[in-house]
């Protein structure tokens, strides 16, 4: 009986080390991986369901397993989206420039308590406006998101135009504006001497090898670019052409330095995701000092929320979402040219879900 006992209990502990094991733990709950083909067959329908058309990537256990692209880029000239193809990012390049700050800060170039007034004396209550405030949006600076009359060629251009457009308020309260970070984008200027463009090629695209990413004015035209439509939901029609759609907007695309004015891959964009905290561009503690350790609330251009980070944009027709945990472990990256019947946010969202369930 003895020895029957001792089998019996060997068998209970083998089975629940084994369980331990195949059981991971994320957020404080336990999940188990999902199965690739439920969830990519999930994310095609559900694209396919809600009129998307753009590009995915997944990722599970910090690799990708799935990428793929819905519809056309261009309709009428047959050209099918591809995720080599790039798009606008819109405010997920907020994140970025975030990620230039924390490095001159991590040089001990910057500081995140420091006033602006050094670097624009002119804007009023300068002298109480930390770089933090403008990260966080939390300066009093609003300024509506307008396109200028003319394109704007450089970028002390650029600058001039946030400058003379925007206005100061004594509310320091969250007010999401692009201001806040072209500011910023000056201010890298003024520190390292370079321009903003030199600083994101020689920081950011150089060390990642990012091969698709392009500023507004860069894009090499024999490669194309996807033009934005929109979905007609009372005639069901997709492929309607959107008024908002690259390059008839690069006038306002040239208004957002440091804010909104890069085009990506999603592969690029999925390596400067892991690029946050894995050394390459930031180490974890860095991303930890970027954000503030922030639990919940958004910090340097990303939505916290329970160890979730959460990054969109949307301009000119086209949207991006990033939604995923802070350890780039599990994450879905969608970028569209037509976002379809729902928001491009929500279906990240759900086919995260799906991925974590």
């Amino acid at each position: 009986m003895k020895k029957k006992m001792t089998i019996v209990w060997g068998v209970f502990i083998v089975v629940i080390l084994l369980g331990m094991i195949v059981v991971k733990i994320a957020g404080g709950r336990p999940l188990k991986k999902a199965e690739p083909k439920e969830v990519t067959a999930f994310t095609d329908s559900l694209l396919n369901e809600q009129h998307f058309k753009g590009v995915v990537l997944l990722a599970q256990e910090g690799e990708v397993y799935y990428e793929q692209a819905y519809g056309y880029a261009n309709q009428e000239e047959e050209q099918r989206n591809a995720v080599t193809l790039s798009y606008p990012i819109a405010s997920v390049q907020k994140s970025l420039t975030a990620m230039l700050v924390e490095q001159l800060v991590s040089e001990g170039r910057l500081s995140y308590d420091q006033t602006i007034e050094a670097f624009y004396p002119q804007v009023e209550q300068a002298n109480d406006l930390t770089i933090r405030d403008l990260l966080n949006h939390r300066s009093g600076i609003e300024m509506d998101e307008i396109e200028p009359d003319s394109l704007l060629d450089n970028q002390a251009e650029q600058l001039n135009f946030v400058l003379t457009e925007m206005s100061v308020t004594e509310d320091q309260s969250f007010t999401y504006t692009n201001a806040n970070y072209s500011l910023l984008a000056g201010i890298l200027s003024m520190v390292s001497g370079q321009s903003y463009q030199e600083l994101f090629e020689e920081r950011i695209i150089e060390p990642l090898n990012l091969k698709q990413t392009y500023f507004w004015n860069q894009i090499p035209t024999e490669l194309g670019f996807p033009l934005a439509y929109t979905f007609d939901e009372v005639t069901g029609q997709d492929y309607q052409v959107s008024w908002a759609s690259y390059p008839d907007s690069r006038r306002l695309f040239s208004s957002l330095l440091g804010a909104g004015n890069v085009f990506m891959s999603v592969g690029d964009l999925w390596k400067v995701q892991k690029a946050q905290n894995n050394g390459k561009i930031l180490t974890e503690k860095m991303y930890n000092e970027m954000t503030e350790t922030v639990t919940n609330g958004y910090s340097s251009g990303l939505w916290l929320s329970d160890h979730l980070k959460i990054s969109s944009g949307s301009l000119g027709g086209y949207t991006t979402s990033v939604y995923g945990d802070e350890k780039n472990e599990n994450l879905v990256i969608l970028i569209s040219n037509q976002a379809g019947s729902i928001d491009t946010g929500s279906m990240a969202e759900q086919i995260y879900e799906a991925l974590t369930e």
